[in-house]
This record gives structure tokens, C-alpha cells and sequence, in this order.
């Protein structure tokens, strides 16, 4: 512990010297907000479950809260009828169905399965106690039935608001492409799966994509994500990094 306490001063050090680049960290749903604890296929994981370094999950609507899907094709989930979710992405986040409440192991559904009646997840970035910068997030299986708004919110209370339409990814049981990369940026983008159709994005005078609040994810029908990428400023980022790695160490 002493080592990794003189690294982390000697990173602080240098940091002290002039201005760094912070590095983007990504949330892939594999292992909780301290990128140590693996997480497990049906898992429940609102905060505090599985989060609550960085941000704390909590959900709202028609559903039993957030849950882990594995989306390995051969996977234990291959043969739930859940197959449109199989996009071999490792883990992905789900709002569980009200229909799949079993649990044999507490804490973790028997059968996960997203639910078609949707909600919304919310993520809150205070326990992160600096500055973050959203950068994008993966959403799968946006279909007929299904619509995605995400909404960022800064630390003045102003809004982003990014809505994804019917059909935007598709379905890979019909051959389409089953999922997007959505750019927080700004930047309105066109679905991977209808020529011509694109996300819609609304603004609040002054919005700081750099100091990002909250996120919700507002889902309309049955759909999840992945791969939540944020940027810590700078300083404090490594300081969160040095902090991480010592709690990793402790659960050793």
C-alpha cells in the first residue's frame, strides 16, 4: 500500500506541474463503478447493489429495477427467448420484466429478461465528487415497438435531451444491425438501420457537457445499453483512480 500511495503522490506531483489530459473511463457493465467487482448474469444492481463510486442506478416504471444481461450468444441467456439482446457485448444493463421476479440466489434473477413495458434508469454522478464529462453510450435493440430518450443534465440544471425513434437500431432477429453508439456531443446522428432517420436533439441555453449531473434514459418498449464512457477532469479523475485501485487492493 505504501508503493501505490507514493505512485499516486508522484502522479499528483507532476500534475501540479502543468495541465493533463484526463483519460476516458468506460463503464461496461462487466464489473460495478470500482472496475474490480465482476458482476453477474441477472444480477440487481441498483445502487447500492452493485454502484455508488461514481454514480448511483436507480429505476422508475413498470419494471424490477436494473438488472445484468450477458449477451453471449452461447451464454446462459441463449435460450430464454430473449435472443434479440445476443449481440456479444459481454454484459449489458436491462430493466427487468415484471414477469421474471425469481429469485433462487438473492440479489439475482433467475431469468433475466428486459421488460417490454420500459421505465427509466437513472444515473447520479454525485458520488463521484468531480467534474464529469459524458462522451456516449451503447443502446441496443431499438425496435418497432421501442423509443430512447436520454436526458443530461448539469450541474446548473440544464438539459440535453437525445430522442432515438421507432426502429433506430433494429432488431438482429430481422437481420438488422441491433444496435448504436450514441454521441453525447451534440451532434444529431442518422440510425444505422433507416437511411434518413435521425436522433433529435434539444438544447438548454448555456448546457455544460462537462459537468454532467444526472442521466436518465428514458425507454419506451424493451431495450438496454452498454458501455457508458465518461471523462474525469483531470486532477481529479486521477485521484478517483488512485482511490480505485486502493479499494481494489483492499478487496483482494
Amino acid at each position: 500500500m505504501l508503493r501505490l500511495s507514493c505512485i499516486c503522490c508522484s502522479v499528483i506531483a507532476f500534475l501540479a506541474m502543468g495541465p493533463a489530459l484526463a483519460t476516458a473511463e468506460t463503464v461496461t457493465f462487466d464489473f460495478s463503478d470500482d472496475f474490480a467487482t465482476p458482476l453477474t448474469n441477472g444480477a440487481a444492481v441498483n445502487t447500492p447493489a452493485a454502484f455508488g463510486n461514481v454514480f448511483n442506478l436507480s429505476s422508475s416504471g413498470p419494471n424490477l429495477g436494473s438488472a445484468i444481461f450477458d449477451s453471449t450468444p452461447a451464454g446462459p441467456n441463449a435460450a430464454t427467448g430473449d435472443s434479440d439482446l445476443l449481440l456479444d457485448t459481454g454484459n449489458i444493463l436491462i430493466l427487468q420484466s415484471n414477469n421474471a421476479a425469481t429469485q433462487t440466489v438473492s440479489g439475482v434473477f433467475d431469468t433475466p429478461n428486459d421488460s417490454s413495458l420500459g421505465g427509466i434508469m437513472s444515473f447520479d454522478f454525485a458520488p463521484a465528487n468531480f467534474a464529469v464529462e459524458l462522451q456516449s453510450i451503447d443502446v441496443l435493440d431499438i425496435d418497432l415497438g421501442t423509443t430512447v430518450a436520454f436526458t443530461l443534465t448539469d450541474s446548473m440544471n440544464r438539459t440535453r435531451r437525445i430522442y432515438l425513434g421507432h426502429n433506430f437500431t433494429g432488431d438482429i432477429m430481422n437481420g438488422d444491425i441491433g444496435m448504436t453508439t450514441v454521441d453525447f456531443g451534440g451532434a444529431e446522428q442518422e440510425s444505422p438501420n433507416i437511411a434518413g432517420l435521425f436522433s433529435d436533439v434539444t438544447d438548454q441555453s448555456g448546457f455544460d457537457l462537462a459537468d454532467i449531473a444526472t442521466l436518465e434514459i428514458e425507454i419506451e418498449g424493451s431495450a438496454a445499453i452498454d458501455n457508458l464512457v465518461f471523462v474525469p477532469e483531470p486532477t481529479t479523475g486521477l485521484l478517483m483512480m488512485c482511490g480505485l485501485v486502493g479499494l481494489a487492493r483492499r478487496r483482494r
